[in-house]
């Protein structure tokens, strides 16, 4: 009886080791995955890596042009993310994220950022991979035959999304004129 016992000891040990170790590697693909498409965002500003370090390099002599260009990278990532983590997302959910980019893109052509650093070579290092660019296709899909308000500021009158971007943009200027 004592030696089967220990056979079933052994036997209940080696499959908790088993699915122990086929959970991590789950979590690991998952999180590999993630990373293909959301990148690393070492320092926490909620800008890729990559391209904190590419607005770095090419716009060193104005904290407004980075800033415009930063707020434009985090309001794509905090898109990406959203859409990441609830891939089944509506037009309406996503739609807030939409206008933040709008206003990315505007405070971008404000700053007048374009003549430093073109936005389209801009945007083709945020869509670097194929993987990204097969998961910005996916988000493109929602807004597919829907349309979208863009940010405008030539009036003084913004929605609360535009005057939160906003306010989200004024706190990076603020982190750029301290560098």
């Amino acid at each position: 009886m004592k030696p089967f016992y220990k056979i079933c000891c052994i036997l209940g040990l080696l499959a908790v080791a088993i699915f122990a170790n086929s959970c991590d590697n789950e979590t690991a693909e998952a999180d590999s995955e993630r990373i293909k498409i959301l990148g690393y965002d070492k320092d926490g500003n909620g800008v890729r890596d990559d391209l904190d370090s590419l607005i770095d390099a090419n716009i060193p002599d104005s904290p407004e042009k980075r800033a415009a260009y930063r707020y434009l990278a985090q309001a794509i990532q905090n898109q990406w993310t959203a859409f990441y983590e609830n891939p089944q997302m509506s037009y309406e959910e996503l739609l807030p994220y939409q206008v933040l980019i709008s206003l990315g893109v505007s405070l971008i052509n404000k700053t007048g950022v374009a003549s430093t650093m073109d936005f389209s070579w801009f945007y083709a290092n945020v869509l670097n991979t194929k993987d990204r660019i097969m998961y910005e296709a996916r988000i493109d899909d929602v807004f597919a035959g829907k349309i979208l308000p863009v940010a405008v500021m030539k009036k003084k009158q913004y929605s609360n999304i535009v005057s939160n971007g906003l306010e989200i943009y004024e706190s990076i200027l603020t982190q750029e004129k301290i560098k």
